[in-house]
């Protein structure tokens, strides 16, 4: 059996991972304290993955 990732999905693997990284990751402690910090990030990070 092999785990390799398939060429046709490695950019769209790539792309999740960066926003993972770049994003998501940065933004953890400001989503897991809730509030409307919370709510305004999660908003502006579902927008970032609409226009992508």
């Amino acid at each position: 059996m092999s785990f390799a990732v398939p060429d046709r999905v490695r950019p769209v693997r790539d792309a999740v991972h960066a926003f993972m990284t770049e994003r998501v990751e940065p933004a953890e402690p400001v989503l897991h304290a809730g509030g409307p910090p919370a709510a305004r990030t999660l908003d502006e990070l579902r927008a970032r993955t609409s226009r992508a």
